[in-house]
């Protein structure tokens, strides 16, 4: 007998530039989302801007034809030469079925030259990563 496999019932796209305006009606309250918690580091133009000019990549996560959650995709290079794949803003539903697709978004760092994928975001996340580590916080004071 053979063993039953779990496939996901997502599929991952990146979102072409040119295709923005065609999916922006399901885009953009999950946009709106991951920028509301965000706590005011990027807003939906500023995401739009740089999906448009390619310092961003867009990542979005489809059952059937409708998107159910999205990904903001940037690449980072540091001194040292450590190339990262950092996920900005996430944000929609179906958590642990994109994750399932987590060989994918591996498979995209790798090609873009990067050595690890950074994601930062609320505590929740941290359950449903079960193969990421924690490496650290992020600590924020505002100031007047």
């Amino acid at each position: 007998m053979s063993e039953a496999i779990e496939l996901p019932k997502l599929r991952a796209d990146l979102v072409d530039p040119n295709d923005l305006p065609k999916l922006w009606p399901q885009l953009e309250p999950l946009i709106e989302e991951a920028c509301r918690w965000s706590d005011g580091q990027f807003s939906v133009l500023g995401v739009v801007d740089g999906i448009l000019d390619g310092r961003f990549r867009l990542v979005a996560f489809f059952e059937r034809d409708k998107v159910q959650s999205a990904r903001v995709l940037t690449v980072s290079e540091f001194q040292t030469r450590k190339r990262i794949l950092e996920v900005l803003l996430a944000s929609g539903t179906a958590m642990r079925e994109w994750m399932k697709l987590e060989h994918e978004l591996i498979a995209y760092a790798k090609a873009a030259g990067c050595s690890a994928i950074r994601m930062i975001g609320r505590e929740g996340l941290q359950k449903a990563l079960t193969t990421w580590k924690r490496t650290a916080i992020v600590l924020e004071r505002e100031i007047d």
